[in-house]
């Protein structure tokens, strides 16, 4: 593996500027990318996904 790091749903929520109701709104109808199951109770992003989500966000509104 070459050192991918898992953003946890807070620091993603953070990162997006979202709140905690929109984000599992937007996991669930598969706005956000997929989640990545680290344990029975633990789950988080692949920071590259979530980052190349953000990258998508910003090239919207520069076409907007």
């Amino acid at each position: 593996m070459t050192g991918k790091r898992i953003v946890r749903p807070k620091e993603a929520q953070a990162r997006l500027g979202i709140g905690h109701d929109k984000f599992w709104r937007d996991v669930k109808n598969g706005t956000l990318p997929a989640l990545v199951r680290l344990g029975p109770k633990s789950v988080g992003h692949v920071e590259e996904e979530l980052d190349a989500y953000i990258e998508h966000l910003m090239k919207q509104r520069k076409v907007a």
